[in-house]
């Protein structure tokens, strides 16, 4: 009797912990401009949902974040439960600059 218990308790602990599992960040790379000329370096790009930060990158290179190297640095943008279909908007050196929608574990190029 006592092993039947130790084995739902285990199984309760196993459904709480799956339902827990985060959603994969979307990953942005592409170029970047301000007035039509690249963004300088040091520039910084933000991403909302719902008016909530939910990631930010800071230029390296004039006019181009990301890129498809490996180990390049790319925007990444993590959401929330629910947050899936919904619109990112991003801003850059604080004004806003576009958006795209939030699709979790993607890669998408966008200028």
């Amino acid at each position: 009797m006592r092993v039947r218990w130790v084995v739902w308790i285990c199984i309760l602990l196993l459904i709480g912990t799956a339902s827990a599992v985060p959603l994969l960040p979307a990953e942005f790379s592409g170029t970047v401009t301000i007035d039509g000329a690249p963004a300088p370096a040091g520039t910084v790009i933000n991403a909302r949902i719902d008016g909530r930060d939910c990631g930010s990158l800071t230029l390296d290179t004039a006019g181009v974040y990301g890129g498809d190297g490996i180990f390049d640095r790319r925007l990444l943008v993590s959401g929330e439960d629910g947050d899936s279909g919904k619109t990112i908007t991003f801003f850059v050196g604080g004004v806003r600059a576009g958006t795209a929608v939030y699709t979790p574990g993607t890669s998408a190029y966008l200028d």
